[in-house]
């Protein structure tokens, strides 16, 4: 949103970081005062009018990035409904195929930034729905689905 090239993701996280026994530290500096131009990045955010739009569309795969629980409506966010997007299936049995659009959310936003991100790295046309299920589930007349998990999730 204005700082791509200033910003990164480290292969493996935190964990990867300190396993290859790269530098951490506890020190915290102080906050320079510094300035951002935020640039709405209009090509890859999408609203619930197109996620709704586009929920069975072929080539358009639309992934959840919140915990099974969350996705299976075992557990139930705060304020929200319980369950899902209705999708076909989860991002890694999907199938996605090479041309088709990938659009992610989570609760918020946050969580789908990774399968915004790694899509994006693997070469997929990819999308993320800000609004994510915050959004989604507090517009009653969008569909939602509520699926238990199999026995070895």
């Amino acid at each position: 949103m204005g700082v791509g090239k200033n910003t990164a993701l480290p292969d493996g996280g935190y964990a990867a970081w300190t396993t290859d026994a790269r530098p951490v530290t506890t020190v915290v500096r102080a906050a320079q005062r510094g300035s951002v131009a935020p640039c709405a990045q209009t090509d890859i955010i999408v609203d619930a009018g197109y996620l709704s739009a586009n929920l069975r569309k072929p080539g358009v795969d639309i992934v959840d990035a919140r915990l099974p629980d969350f996705y299976s409506g075992r557990q139930i966010p705060n304020g929200q409904r319980a369950g899902h997007v209705p999708l076909a299936e989860m991002f890694s049995t999907a199938g996605i195929k090479a041309g088709d659009r990938v659009v992610s959310y989570c609760h918020i936003g946050q969580q789908a930034t990774v399968l915004y991100f790694t899509a994006r790295y693997l070469g997929f046309d990819a999308r993320l729905y800000n609004g994510s299920w915050q959004v989604w589930s507090a517009r009653q007349e969008l569909p939602v689905e509520v699926n238990p998990l199999s026995p070895e999730d």
